[in-house]
Order: structure tokens, then C-alpha cells, then sequence
């Protein structure tokens, strides 16, 4: 039997809404990626077709191991969102790959199907934006047949 998970965002570094031209961007040097990336720019990144859809499709591609009967839990990935929109550099802070739980691989593979996003910008130019995105495990939902 398989589980879908009830799942809640919460959104860490990156934001959704429209941001006004500061042109006041802030970056740091990312180690994994070897490279400078944002944590906050001029137009934030957005997923291609809104948040409610990137929920939808977190909660249409994210299973949990069959024997499991309960989750409870948060996983918080972390990722760059390149300037062609794609995603590199995910993680989960703090955690070597042995330490990593069922939970948090399924986590990782789910952000690795994710398509393309709208890429953000700092005074115009397309730029690598850190993104911080925190998800909380409710409850399995069964399958219907």
C-alpha cells in the first residue's frame, strides 16, 4: 500500500509575492556549488505555475515507504535556482548523506523532478537565487484503489 503525504510550506529564504525594485541584492559564497549566489534579489524566483501548484505536485510525487504507518515530521531542503531556472546545489542543512532519513531522500528526489523555474533577478540580470523551503510531514493519507 502506498501513502501520499499531507504536506504544509513554509517558505525559508526565497518568497512567492512580487518584490519591489530595491536593486538592494544580497549574496554569499556557496561552498557545494563553488560559486556566489543570492538570498534575496530585486524579483525573487518563482515556480513556473504558483505555489498552490508546487504544493500539488510535492503532494502528487512525494511517497513514503510502505511500512510506515505514521509521519510525522519536517524535512527543510535547501537549494540554488540557477539563472536558466534550474535546480542544483539541493541539500538538507547539517546532514551528511548516511544521516540522511527515508523521508528526507524522498524529499530530495521529489525537488530533483521539479521543472524549471521563472529565474530571479538582481538589477535586471538573471541571477543564482538561494532558496530555503521547510516541509512539514502531517499524516499519511491512504490511496483510493
Amino acid at each position: 500500500m502506498k501513502y501520499l503525504l499531507l504536506i504544509i510550506f513554509g517558505l525559508g529564504l526565497g518568497t512567492f509575492s512580487s518584490q519591489a525594485q530595491t536593486k538592494n541584492c544580497s549574496s554569499e559564497y556557496d561552498s557545494l556549488l563553488k560559486r556566489k549566489v543570492y538570498t534575496f534579489v530585486d524579483q525573487m524566483p518563482e515556480y513556473p505555475t504558483g505555489e498552490a501548484e508546487m504544493v500539488a505536485f510535492f503532494a502528487k510525487n512525494l511517497r513514503y515507504p510502505d511500512h510506515q504507518e505514521s509521519v510525522q515530521g519536517r524535512v527543510s531542503l535547501v537549494f540554488i535556482i540557477m539563472e536558466d531556472g534550474r535546480i542544483k546545489g539541493e541539500r538538507i542543512p547539517h546532514k551528511k548523506q548516511n544521516e540522511l532519513t527515508p523521508i528526507d531522500k524522498e524529499a530530495l528526489k521529489v525537488l530533483r523532478k521539479m521543472p524549471a523555474w521563472k529565474a530571479g533577478t538582481c538589477g535586471g540580470k538573471k541571477v543564482p537565487v538561494k532558496f530555503s523551503l521547510p516541509i512539514s510531514c502531517l499524516m499519511p493519507i491512504k490511496e483510493q484503489p
